[in-house]
């Protein structure tokens, strides 16, 4: 077992984390697929911070509030995990649901998505919510092992811009 996770709001402290962590990532794995993609808004530090804060409250049609937070081991950034206050639009019905979260390519296969997963479900529960919408890559089976072990029940199969989805419940008790 590994030392215990937290899901922490960004920090102006985190920047150099934040930076080795895009960089990290730009390195190892395509930029057009990360997860969650909020750890990508903005074109630096400052603007990715200010995004962050005013997504948590401000609300538009195209985007409900929302909260990201860095996943923490021991004040090292593992990644992020995307908590969206509502699912209330068709496109986030089909992908993305209220949490997307991601581990940075040198520490997967360590139980942290799972882990860090349960947190998210906390987080959730904290801000009311009684049911979760979970989406994946139908070809992404170590989400949706993530999505099951947490109670995830699959509900069906979408497709959204050629990709086969698929969509996944967890009620939430009070």
């Amino acid at each position: 077992m590994h030392a215990m996770l937290e899901l922490i709001i960004p920090k102006y402290s985190h920047k150099d984390q934040w930076e080795e962590l895009i960089a990290e990532w730009s390195l190892m794995e395509d930029i057009n697929n990360v997860s969650p993609k909020a750890l990508f808004i903005g074109e630096d530090f400052d603007s990715f911070f200010n995004i962050t804060e005013t997504n948590r409250t401000i609300v538009s049609k195209w985007t409900p509030p929302s909260t990201l937070f860095f996943i923490m081991q021991a004040d090292r950034i593992l990644w992020g995990l995307y908590l969206r206050h509502k699912v209330d639009l068709d496109e986030l019905q089909k992908v993305g649901g209220n949490i997307e979260y991601g581990i940075r390519p040198s520490e997967r296969g360590k139980w942290y998505a799972t882990e860090a997963f349960q947190l998210g479900i906390e987080e959730a529960k904290k801000i009311g919510l009684e049911k979760l919408l979970l989406t994946c890559f139908a070809d992404n089976i170590a989400s949706a092992k993530v999505i099951e072990k947490n109670g995830g029940i699959f509900t069906k199969h979408v497709e959204y811009g050629g990709e086969r989805k698929r969509n996944y419940l967890i009620r939430l008790s009070a």
